[in-house]
């Protein structure tokens, strides 16, 4: 690893930042953008993993890769769980949270405690709402998202007053931060509705992460004059699947949200080259940010987790690199001008050497699914796929998670070994030559043997470019210090 950090330091040269730069027949001098990154968790209930991330983070510091989280704090974990009732949920009524509460108030103080001293290193805390509802789906109004903003500034800023408990020493005075502070806002699963943004507005939040774009996107204030920085849309390296820039899309892509760490150095190295060839071609092309957001837990024997302090590691403390708060990164460009950020935005200025960090491998232009023959048996389609990329590949099916060694499956046979009206999953696996997965697709068999037998055409592996699900945070309330510290 530090090998690497120091070939990549020796690629890039001490270039001046300020070059000329051609617009319109005119010559305008710009600063080359410096290269930002922002590390953010949506997560705030485990506190080995708080403590995990603040020494990681001073470690990684301490070692030359200045590295700043931004911490998506759900209201409800500063809610004990006996009172519950304080939180009145919209659509879903009192009480009511798909993430579980803060426990017992003894489990409250030392929370709060993690979360100043992350203050006063440098991190920043920002919003995720309360109850991890999908106000997309849910339809939620702009009287649903007011509903919501006001109860999380209660649950943060009341937590002494609702719970009846006193601030720990050594911050007998309470929090280190003030409502103003948080300016940022994450959806739970990104669900949004038209009513989200004015009740942003009015709450004075500031920046939203809510969206998903490309990888090379370059934020823009919208219409509410509120800065968008959205997640990456990315092909995981070496392969033909797709996900968002987040440790649980990485899941769903990988193993279907099912544990499988058995494969964990595999799903550590494509996130790892995954994030390093995201860095690469924003680096060495138009700097835009580079956005990536976990949670505090440990899927695939955590494989992400490792990914991400890996992946800090080698670029933190890169020439030109910043990797701070979504805030820090805010306030930056409130301090560029119009024709500044115009620039930036359209890549015109001068380029720095090249670095090359990712040994990724060729992604492949294809997706899968599962279909059905003219004679009733099941096979594996590809999709969106160029013909050089089936070369050399191979087909395998799963029945509700067991591998069976067949590239096609008799409906008859799955009519003979499963009740009548089941559901059973099936999944179409893709592998290379070298045994590796490049592409898989679940699909659910519903009311098998009945007249109404349905193959769903809904792929489970799409959840990928989706926002989390509840399931995200369920780690939280099982994590030991002793799992994080490796």
């Amino acid at each position: 690893m530090k090998r690497l950090v120091r070939q990549a330091s020796q690629l890039v040269t001490a270039i001046s930042l300020a070059v000329p730069f051609q617009a319109q027949g005119q010559e305008f001098v710009v600063e080359r953008p410096p290269q930002f990154v922002m590390l953010a968790f949506d997560g705030s209930l485990n506190l080995a993993f708080w403590k995990a991330s603040r020494e990681f983070a001073q470690q990684a510091t301490k070692e030359g890769s200045s590295v700043k989280f931004t911490y998506f704090m759900s209201g409800v974990y500063f809610l004990s769980k006996d009172l519950r009732n304080e939180y009145d949920a919209p659509k879903n009524g009192k009480g009511k949270s798909a993430i579980g509460f803060g426990g017992t108030i003894e489990d409250l103080g030392p929370r709060v405690n993690q979360v100043n001293r992350a203050i006063d290193e440098g991190h920043e805390m920002a919003s995720h709402a309360n109850g991890h509802f999908d106000g997309g789906s849910q339809k939620w109004t702009l009287a649903d998202w007011r509903s919501e903003f006001s109860q999380f500034i209660h649950l943060i800023f009341d937590i002494f007053s609702i719970n009846k408990f006193s601030p720990q020493s050594p911050y007998t005075q309470g929090w280190q931060m003030k409502k103003e502070d948080i300016v940022g806002f994450r959806a739970p699963q990104l669900g949004i509705t038209s009513g989200m943004w004015p009740a942003l507005k009015e709450f004075g939040f500031k920046y939203d992460t809510s969206k998903s774009d490309s990888p090379s996107y370059w934020p823009q204030k919208d219409s509410y004059g509120l800065w968008q920085f959205p997640l990456a849309q990315l092909k995981i390296a070496g392969t033909g699947k797709k996900t968002l820039s987040m440790d649980f899309n990485f899941y769903v892509a990988h193993s279907g949200a099912a544990d499988d760490s058995s494969k964990k150095e595999l799903y550590k190295k494509q996130t790892y080259q995954t994030y390093l060839k995201y860095f690469e071609d924003n680096y060495n092309g138009n700097r835009a940010p580079l956005n990536i957001g976990h949670h505090f837990a440990l899927w695939n024997g955590g494989a992400y987790w490792e990914a991400m302090k890996d992946f800090a590691k080698t670029v933190c403390g890169l020439p030109e690199v910043k990797c701070v708060t979504y805030k820090e990164y805010m306030n930056w460009l409130e301090r560029q001008d119009a024709k500044t950020l115009a620039a930036y935005r359209k890549g015109q200025f001068q380029k720095s050497i090249p670095v090359k960090l990712a040994d990724a491998g060729s992604t492949l232009n294809m997706g899968v699914q599962v279909a059905r023959k003219s004679n009733d048996n099941l096979m594996v389609r590809p999709i969106v796929a160029n013909d050089k990329d089936l070369l050399a590949l191979r087909a395998r099916f799963s029945i509700n998670g067991q591998m069976i060694n067949q590239s096609e499956i008799r409906m008859q046979d799955l009519r003979d070994n499963f009740e009548r009206g089941e559901e059973v999953n099936v999944t179409a696996h893709v592998y290379n030559l070298n045994g590796i997965e490049v592409a898989r697709a679940t699909q659910k068999i519903k009311n098998i043997g009945l007249e109404n037998e349905e193959l769903s055409t809904e792929i489970l592996e799409s959840r990928a470019m989706k926002g989390d699900l509840p399931e995200a945070h369920n780690e939280e309330n099982n994590l030991q210090i002793k799992d994080l510290m490796k």
